[in-house]
């Protein structure tokens, strides 16, 4: 036997010496029962309430601003604004329109051309604000 065919034997004599056994492995505490009513019963879960964070106080001042910006808009570019503050697509845009998805691209950019909004949350936002969409 070589030296290094003895030290493969030497460890698993090692390992074969000294087995795992669940009593040698640390052991958690029972975890505590759950509480229970006087009936005996669990208490019930608390409904977790999501609330609706609340819409951002909008003046007067930036609402008649933002009246303004949509005046801006074309017909078919709030057309597009109604359908993206609905989740659509710009395919499903497309198809709802009879038009091709790079026009729905088109109108995107025209839309924040115009008004400065980046991205569908913003949009469907301002649609929202605006009177376009009722939330």
């Amino acid at each position: 036997m070589s030296g290094r065919e003895e030290q493969a034997e030497s460890g698993r004599d090692r390992m074969r010496a000294r087995p795992l056994t669940r009593e040698a492995l640390p052991r958690d505490p029972p975890p505590d029962p759950p509480p229970t009513d006087p009936a005996g019963q669990p208490p019930p879960r608390p409904a977790q309430q999501i609330e609706a964070a609340p819409a951002p106080d909008v003046g007067d001042a930036q609402l008649a601003a933002e009246k303004e910006l949509l005046a801006l808009l074309t017909h078919r570019e709030r057309e597009v604004l109604v359908l993206i503050a609905q989740s659509l697509t710009a395919k499903q845009i497309g198809r709802a329109l009879g038009c091709a998805e790079g026009t729905v691209y088109k109108h995107r950019a025209a839309i924040t051309r115009k008004t400065g909004l980046r991205g569908s949350v913003a949009m469907s936002m301002f649609a929202c604000r605006t009177g376009l969409v009722q939330p």
